[in-house]
């Protein structure tokens, strides 16, 4: 459900974002489509986390490592969507571009998901 809510809230704002500054709009949903592709990978990673993560005993904990966590798999996730930009001979810099919807959307995606354990006080 992570991966699904992520991808969508990120390619709902990058139509946000190309409505407002560019006017490629029509091409979000199969940018969408692929940053799902380059993620999957990432979900059997993230499950194995949160799952240590939520396991922390203070909300201070849980929030710092769960931005820890959404950063670092974001990163690993971008490295994936480099790694096929350098196979097809596509500029990295318009792939990393577009990525801050989806960072955010991992963000909100993450507190939606997991709000019960990641704001619950003590352990």
């Amino acid at each position: 459900m992570l991966w699904l809510s992520t991808n969508s809230i990120g390619t709902v704002l990058l139509a946000i974002y190309a409505a407002l500054t560019h006017d490629w709009v029509a091409l979000t949903p199969i940018v969408g489509f692929f940053a799902a592709g380059i993620s999957l990978p990432v979900i059997p990673a993230s499950v194995v986390i949160f799952n240590k993560i939520l396991a922390q005993p203070t909300k201070t904990a849980r929030l710092a490592w769960s931005a820890l966590a959404v950063t670092s798999l974001f990163a690993l996730a971008l490295g994936l969507a480099g790694v096929l930009a350098l196979q097809f001979q596509l500029p990295f810099a318009a792939i990393a571009g577009i990525a801050a919807p989806f960072y955010v959307a991992a963000l909100v995606a993450v507190c939606l998901e997991y709000k019960p354990w990641l704001f619950r006080n003590g352990a």
